[in-house]
């Protein structure tokens, strides 16, 4: 684990655009709740969605929570990070995604396979001290969920995105007709242009168009610094770049519009390719975005219900954080 997966479970588990779930969590306290039943792992601490927070659930997150956060209070931390877990765990269900056990086995075995310093995770496992799914449900969750959520249905759903790329299209069969017209039409359809090269071995350089001496770009890849990020990936950027010469440069004449919409997580984006300068290749691509991940999130949070056991005993009172 290491601290480089301290840092990306910071990242995923105290990001600031879910403070007002934590909030709704708080003053939501529904009178008719049926939390006072007392299943295997003790009462029931809150329920999100279809998800209950247990006593021993709590108990389980405030060991994880001193693990990474020794200088924090772990009841600060424990109930809202579960309640974003299973928030956008319930939002994945209620698309028909859910996170089977299945999913929860498959992806703690990639931790254990994949972590830099894999008897950091045996030292979590072992403090916790719960059985597999107990230790899945309060700490491979959380993170499979957010993941999930954004980069595996968000990112990729049709319905989410589909008025960007219906614009993307228009705007496609449009410059297809007249090549020569790009920027132009860009600018009407709202689209930012930006030039870039592409390089067998060093992949694509956002902003290059071919005039400036060739520099370094940092690695856009999503929750990883970039020389990290390319020691466990010695060969992206070669991948990169030969994906890219062959499903776009080698099929799009120069000075053509290339006929399919590329993917770009956060946008779509219709390319042109401009030909050779100082020996490398340039493209040009015209952004479309997608439809924005926070507001869209903010949204769907507010369709999961979220409670606080209003009648809990003194144990579950004494879980839940009380600033002072």
């Amino acid at each position: 684990m290491g601290e480089d997966m301290r840092r990306d479970s910071q990242k995923l588990l105290a990001t600031s655009k879910f403070r007002s779930v934590v909030g709704l969590a708080f003053l939501t306290l529904l009178v008719g709740c049926t939390c006072s039943q007392k299943p295997i792992g003790g009462e029931v601490v809150a329920s999100v969605g279809d998800y209950q927070i247990l006593v021993q659930d709590l108990k389980r997150r405030e060991i994880i929570e001193q693990f990474y956060y020794p200088d924090r209070d772990p009841k600060e931390l424990a109930l809202p990070n579960l309640i974003k877990g299973f928030t956008y765990a319930q939002i994945l269900a209620n698309y028909g995604r859910e996170i089977t056990a299945d999913k929860l086995r498959v992806e703690h075995e990639r931790m254990r396979k994949n972590s830099q310093m894999p008897e950091k995770l045996i030292q979590l496992e072992t403090l916790v001290g719960a059985m597999e799914p107990d230790f899945h449900k309060v700490f491979v969750l959380p993170l499979l969920a957010q993941s999930q959520l954004y980069f595996e249905f968000f990112q990729k759903d049709g319905d989410t995105h589909a008025a960007t790329r219906e614009k993307a299209l228009q705007f496609l069969a449009q410059v297809q007709k007249n090549p020569k017209a790009f920027d132009v039409a860009a600018k009407e359809f709202g689209a930012k242009v930006t030039p870039f090269s592409v390089s067998r071995t060093k992949g694509l350089n956002w902003g290059d168009d071919g005039h400036l001496p060739f520099a370094e770009r940092e690695v856009g890849h999503p929750l990883s610094d970039t020389p990290r990020f390319l020691a466990a990936n010695p060969g992206y950027r070669d991948e990169e770049g030969e994906r890219w010469f062959k499903d776009v440069i080698e099929v799009t004449g120069v000075g053509k519009i290339h006929d399919k919409i590329i993917d770009q997580q956060s946008t779509l984006v219709v390319i042109k390719n401009m030909g050779k300068k100082n020996k490398r290749q340039i493209l040009k691509a015209a952004h479309f975005e997608k439809q924005n991940y926070d507001e869209w999130l903010k949204e769907e949070t507010e369709k999961v219900s979220v409670t606080i056991n209003p009648n809990g005993s003194a144990e579950v009172k004494s879980l839940i954080y009380s600033p002072q």
